[in-house]
C-alpha cells in the first residue's frame, strides 16, 4: 500500500461466513471468516479501495478514490458494471441492503451518492464547509500529524453511517464537523462540532440514540442523536481514530497505533 499504510474498511457477511478487505492498493479480496483463507480477488480500481458492501449472495459493491463505484460477482471476481462518480472515500450499506451511501469530495465540497443494488445513481447530496467551534490541537498532536491541514481546504466526506431508522445518514468530514442528513431530501438536519481536526470515523448505536465520532485529533466524542449535546469526550487515545463500532452497547475504536480499544 502507498507509504506502507493500508487504508481500508472491513465488510462482513455473517450469513455466508465471509469478509472483504483491501488487499493491495488497487485490489481487494474476499476471505473465509472461519479459516482466513483468501477466496477471491477483485482487481480493476486505479486507486486504493476505500470500502466494500455485500449486496446479496452474488454481488459486491466497492468504491475508490479513482472516481468509480464498481459492481462485482463475488463468486467469480468478474466486474459486472462501473459507475463514474467523483473521488469516493467511504461507504455504508442501507439496513435493508437495497442501496448504499458513498461519501467523498467534489472540489471544495463534500458529496454523498445514494446508489442502488443495480449500480444506478439515485441521488446526490452536496455538503459545504460548515461553521464550527473547535479547540486548538495540542502541540504533541501537531507534531504527530506534521503539516496540519486547514479546515478551509475541503468539506470532503471521510466517513458515513446509516441511522438504524434507514432514513437518515450521519457523516464526518474534513471540516471537523459531524452532520446528519435526511436521505430522501438531502436536507442537513443537525450538525455537531468540537473536534480539533478531521473527523475520520462514525458509528451509530443500535438504538439510534447515540452517535460516536473519532478524529485525527486523537479524540472520540459521543453525541445525543436528537439534540446538540455532547455526552462524553474520550481523549486518552494514542493516535488518530481510524474506525468505530458499537458492540453490545460498548464502543470499540481502531486507532493509528494498530490496536483496538474498548471505550468505557
Amino acid at each position: 500500500c502507498r507509504d506502507g499504510m493500508a487504508h481500508f474498511r472491513i465488510a462482513i457477511d455473517p450469513d455466508a461466513r465471509v469478509f472483504a478487505t483491501a488487499d493491495r492498493i488497487r485490489e481487494f479480496a474476499l476471505w473465509s471468516l472461519d479459516s482466513f483463507a483468501r477466496l477471491q480477488v477483485f482487481a480493476g480500481h486505479q486507486e486504493e479501495v476505500r470500502g466494500a458492501a455485500f449486496l446479496d449472495r452474488d454481488r459486491l459493491l466497492s468504491v475508490s478514490g479513482d472516481s468509480t463505484a464498481r459492481l462485482w460477482n463475488r463468486q467469480t471476481g468478474a466486474l459486472l458494471a462501473v459507475l463514474p462518480t467523483h473521488p469516493l472515500y467511504c461507504l455504508a450499506a442501507h439496513p435493508s441492503g437495497e442501496l448504499v451511501a458513498a461519501g467523498g469530495s467534489a472540489g471544495a465540497s463534500g458529496r454523498i451518492d445514494l446508489i442502488d443494488a443495480s449500480l444506478r445513481l439515485l441521488r446526490t447530496i452536496d455538503t459545504s464547509i460548515s461553521p464550527a467551534t473547535y479547540p486548538p490541537l495540542p502541540a504533541e498532536r501537531v507534531r504527530q500529524l506534521g503539516i496540519v491541514a486547514s479546515r478551509r481546504d475541503s468539506a470532503n466526506v471521510a466517513c458515513i453511517a446509516w441511522h438504524p431508522d434507514g432514513m437518515r445518514l450521519v457523516t464526518g468530514g474534513w471540516d471537523y464537523v459531524v452532520k446528519m442528513f435526511e436521505a430522501a431530501t438531502g436536507a442537513c438536519l443537525r450538525r455537531w462540532s468540537g473536534h480539533s481536526h478531521r473527523v475520520t470515523a462514525i458509528a451509530v448505536s443500535a438504538d439510534g440514540n447515540s452517535i460516536a465520532s473519532g478524529s485525527s485529533d486523537g479524540q472520540i466524542r459521543l453525541w445525543a442523536a436528537e439534540s446538540d449535546a455532547c455526552l462524553a469526550t474520550f481523549d486518552r487515545l494514542p493516535g488518530s481514530v481510524e474506525d468505530l463500532l458499537f458492540v453490545d452497547d460498548r464502543l470499540h475504536a481502531a486507532c493509528g497505533d494498530g490496536r483496538v480499544y474498548v471505550v468505557p
